[in-house]
C-alpha cells in the first residue's frame, strides 16, 4: 500500500483553536485528522471515476472504467455486484430518491436510466436517452418537475422527461467550446434586474459561465472566471466557488448579490478536483502538487493539508465524514 504523509501544523492549529474557542471547533478539527489510510476496496483493472451514496441505505456506488476495454461499469458496494452499464467510461451517477432511480451518463454519447431497488447482475435499464452527439460530461436533476439537464462536447444543453423519457427541448448557446458543467438554480424573484425564477448555470471550456433563463434559453450574464472545470463548484442557490488562477486562492462568489463573500488562501497549484461535504461547512480539493486540503468555506481556512504519492480521479465524503478517493485499481478510505 503507497504511504501518504500526514502534514499537521500544530502551530497553525492551536491559533484556530483560540480563534474559535467559543465553537466546537476542535472537534471537527480532529475529526478530519486523516491520519489512517485503508484500501476501501480493490478493483482489478478499474479506475474509478465517480462515487455516489444513497442518503437512505448508506449504500455506496462507483462509476468504473476498464482500463483495457474503456467499458463502464456501476459498482455496488453492498451487494458487491459490478453492472456493466456503459461502452465508454460514465462521468457521472445521480440518485432520483423521488422515482428511485440511478441516472448515469457517458463518453458514449448516452445517458441510462436504472431502477435502484432492482439493481444486480442481470439488471436492465428502464431508459436508453440519445440526443447527445458527442461526450457527456455532465448532468443535474431537476427533482420537482422529473426533469434532467444535460451537456457535453456537442456544445448543446438538453433538457429531459425522466418520467416519460423523452426530450424536451435542445438549448444551444451559439459557441464552438463544449460544455463542462451544467448546474439548475431555482430562484424566486429577479436575477440581473430580469425576472426569473430557474436558472441554468453552464461552465464551458472557454472559462465562460453562463446564466440561462430555463424558461426562454436566453443568457442573463456571461461571465470569464477563468478557472479549469475541476475547480468550479455550485455550493447552493446563491453561491458558487471557483479558483483563481494567477494568485491560487479559492474565491466565494455570490451571484445574487454579485460581490465575492470570501477567499480561501493556501493552494499553491491548479484545483483538479473540489467537492462539498453536504452535511457541514466543508469544501476538499485535490491539486496538481498531489495535496489533499480541507477547508471550513464559512470560517475561511485550510483545517488539514495531506499529502499523496498517487493519482486521484474522484473524491467524496460519506454520511460519516470518512473521504473516499477513487484511483486506479482501488478506492482509499481516510477515517
Amino acid at each position: 500500500m503507497e504511504k501518504s504523509e500526514v502534514i499537521d501544523n500544530n502551530e497553525v492549529l492551536n491559533k484556530v483553536k483560540e480563534k474559535y474557542s467559543y465553537q466546537d471547533t476542535v472537534k471537527f478539527n480532529l475529526f478530519f485528522h486523516l491520519n489512517e489510510k485503508e484500501i476501501f476496496s480493490y478493483h482489478n483493472e478499474y479506475i474509478c471515476t465517480f462515487i455516489i451514496q444513497n442518503t437512505f441505505s448508506s449504500n455506496l456506488y462507483f462509476a468504473l472504467k476498464h482500463n483495457s476495454s474503456g467499458e463502464g461499469y456501476i459498482y455496488d458496494k453492498q451487494n458487491n455486484i459490478y453492472m456493466k452499464s456503459h461502452t465508454q467510461m460514465i462521468s457521472k451517477l445521480i440518485i432520483d430518491y423521488k422515482n428511485n432511480y440511478i441516472i448515469s451518463c457517458s463518453y458514449d454519447k448516452t445517458i441510462k436510466i436504472w431502477d435502484l431497488s432492482k439493481m444486480d447482475n442481470k439488471s436492465k435499464n428502464l431508459a436508453k436517452l440519445e440526443g447527445h452527439k458527442g461526450r457527456i460530461y455532465d448532468m443535474d436533476l431537476i427533482i420537482d418537475k422529473d426533469e434532467l439537464l444535460s451537456c457535453g462536447m456537442d456544445k448543446n444543453i438538453l433538457l429531459w422527461d425522466i418520467k416519460n423519457f423523452i426530450l424536451i427541448k435542445k438549448i444551444n448557446l451559439n459557441s464552438s467550446i463544449h460544455n463542462l458543467m451544467v448546474k439548475y438554480i431555482y430562484i424566486n424573484g429577479t436575477f440581473k434586474g430580469t425576472k426569473c425564477s430557474e436558472l441554468i448555470l453552464v461552465y464551458s471550456k472557454n472559462q465562460y459561465l453562463n446564466f440561462i433563463d430555463k424558461n426562454n434559453d436566453n443568457i442573463i450574464e456571461k461571465i470569464n472566471i477563468c478557472c479549469s472545470e475541476g475547480s468550479i463548484l455550485i455550493i447552493n442557490n446563491e453561491e458558487y466557488i471557483y479558483q483563481n488562477k494567477k494568485t491560487y486562492n479559492i474565491i466565494i462568489f455570490n451571484f445574487i448579490l454579485n460581490k465575492s463573500t470570501g477567499t480561501l488562501i493556501g493552494c499553491k497549484n491548479d484545483i483538479q478536483i473540489i467537492k462539498k461535504y453536504s452535511k457541514a461547512n466543508k469544501l476538499i480539493s485535490f491539486d496538481k502538487g498531489n495535496n489533499i486540503k480541507i477547508w471550513n468555506y464559512i470560517k475561511k481556512y485550510c483545517e488539514l493539508t495531506i499529502k499523496i504519492d498517487f493519482v486521484l480521479y474522484c473524491l467524496y465524503i460519506d454520511n460519516n465524514g470518512n473521504l473516499l478517493c477513487g484511483s486506479i485499481k482501488k478506492i482509499y478510505i481516510y477515517k
